[in-house]
């Protein structure tokens, strides 16, 4: 069964299903599935790397300081644009007509 769920794991795409995963995998406490569990510790996905990290029953701190990092690097190529003007209201042109 564990080699079904070693093969079959790297396949999922879908990360909400895969946290499910990682957590009812990490209560088997086989090397093979720990390993596992720490490579997806380095997933692109935060939410990925810090449950698998809470999985295996470690510190989050390096996952949240690693995607905090990444995520102040990445700077913005193009500015954002103004929010838009509010509307005026019928009333408003009664009595402060533009």
């Amino acid at each position: 069964m564990i080699a079904i769920v070693l093969d079959e794991t790297p396949k999922i795409t879908n990360w909400i299903e895969l946290i499910d995963i990682m957590y009812m995998l990490a209560d088997f406490h086989v090397e093979k599935v720990t390993s596992m569990l720490h490579g997806f510790r380095d997933h692109e996905d935060y939410l990925v790397a810090y449950n698998a990290t809470r999985a295996l029953g470690l510190p989050t701190d390096d996952v949240v300081k690693k995607f905090r990092a990444q995520k102040t690097a990445v700077k913005p190529t193009a500015p954002s644009p103004p929010p838009p003007s509010p509307k005026r209201k019928w009333w408003q042109n009664l009595f402060d007509p533009k």
